[in-house]
């Protein structure tokens, strides 16, 4: 930490000393703050407040009263999901930017997209979870990418990096971390002030409060075991996210809610440790891996409690099934023995979404058998070579498959039963 000598002129804001501790008088409750700047793209509400008190010389903790008027601190409690009128009012006030703009910085503002309520104890699904006792944190509920906060001019939290889902970069194609890497202890931003009389030199949004490691520094990659296939795929679940709609060649275009609905039960499925478990054991037997099981955190929010290594596991594990939808998970489900019934009323949740439920009923057709790629391109093969129509519909079509529709637009313009691949 630098310090000013007296011919230094002036002292930088974060030598200034701010260990005094006055109650603000309600005339100064939410004044219009001296140092003012609007939330980067998709920074977390949280962060953006964190580098506002920063950039005003002012602790967190006295920084909190300009718009906390609650019992306990803003900072132990998830305010990027669930934040009281009266504070989003106050911040409004000192920052003069309006209630709207800052809840597209929270995490509220996915609901309709990534979830559809938040549960009595302030989580939501696909969200990452932790908890906080005074200045502990249990649990691992942040994650960045190190080479996103490198290439910032200043360092900032994205409100993706929230998201459960996410455990790659698709921008620099990369794993995301989930802990410090010079101390192992989980990423808590708003620990940056705690117990010093001073500001920190650094922006808190760029150092780990235990051990003050930049989280920017590059870092030794080991991400070359990721397909790109997966990245592609977390790209589109990124992408669904900004636009509200999942687009797939294989699925087609779905609601984001809906894909992240049924996203959610085919990772509950998976990561089950009862009858469903075996549906894990065929994926992995399919991956060439063990079919390892996951250790849950004690939240109301059991996938978002995981810590990033599990998540990608069974993340990898729903996208196996999503490749070649439905054919794979109708195939996987009929060996694992699930019953379209234990499905769809796995665990007592909501209806199923009807993508995944038209393909867990077609699971009890007894001539579903599965198809090797080397016939599906045989057949590919045999219509590009007859100049006949050879979109993976039409393969399907040949093949037999009841789930794609015969009148879908006119396009059944030729009878399999009148050729011959021979």
């Amino acid at each position: 930490m630098a310090i000013s000598k007296h011919s230094a002129g002036t002292p930088l804001p974060f030598e200034t000393d701010t260990s005094a501790d006055c109650l603000l008088p309600e005339s100064m409750k939410a004044p219009i703050l001296p140092v003012r700047c609007p939330p980067l793209p998709d920074e977390l509400l949280s962060s953006w407040l964190i580098r506002l008190a920063w950039l005003n010389a002012e602790k967190l903790y006295t920084f909190r009263r300009r718009f906390w008027m609650h019992p306990g601190s803003p900072w132990s409690r998830n305010i990027d999901l669930i934040l009281p009128d009266d504070a989003l009012a106050y911040i409004s006030k000192m920052t003069l930017i309006t209630p709207e703009s800052l809840v597209n910085h929270m995490l509220k503002g996915y609901l309709g997209t990534l979830f559809e309520d938040i549960d009595p104890h302030g989580n939501a699904q696909g969200i990452l979870t932790s908890r906080r006792r005074g200045q502990k944190v249990f649990g691992f509920g942040l994650q960045l990418c190190p080479d996103c906060l490198r290439s910032d001019t200043v360092p900032y939290f994205r409100r993706w990096w929230k998201v459960a889902y996410l455990v790659t970069c698709p921008i620099h194609r990369r794993l995301l971390i989930d802990a410090c890497p010079g101390c192992q202890q989980p990423l808590a931003y708003h620990l940056s002030d705690f117990g010093k009389s001073l500001l920190p030199e650094r922006i808190p949004t760029s150092f780990c409060a235990t051990c003050e490691y930049n989280w920017s520094k590059k870092a030794l990659q080991r991400d070359e075991l990721i397909p790109d296939a997966f990245m592609g795929w977390q790209k589109q679940i990124l992408t669904a996210l900004e636009t509200g709609w999942f687009e797939d060649n294989q699925i087609g275009s779905l609601y984001a809610l809906s894909f992240f609905k049924g996203l959610h039960t085919l990772i509950r499925l998976v990561a089950s440790k009862g009858h469903s478990s075996k549906l894990r054991q065929v994926i992995a037997g399919e991956l060439g891996e063990l079919p390892l099981g996951v250790t849950y955190s004690g939240s109301q929010n059991p996938f978002g409690g995981l810590r990033l290594g599990d998540r990608l596991n069974l993340l990898r594990h729903a996208y196996w099934l999503l490749q070649e939808w439905p054919e794979r998970f109708i195939w996987a489900t009929k060996k694992a023995k699930l019953a379209f019934s234990y499905i769809d009323s796995y665990k007592k949740q909501t209806p199923l979404p009807y993508w995944v439920a038209s393909a867990a009923a077609l699971a009890h057709d007894p001539r579903h058998t599965r198809i090797s790629a080397e016939e599906k391109e045989s057949v590919k093969r045999f219509l590009e070579k007859n100049g006949l129509p050879a979109s993976r519909n039409q393969v399907n079509r040949w093949l037999g498959r009841w789930y794609v529709s015969r009148h879908k637009e006119g396009n059944w313009l030729f009878n399999p039963e009148t050729h011959s691949t021979n």
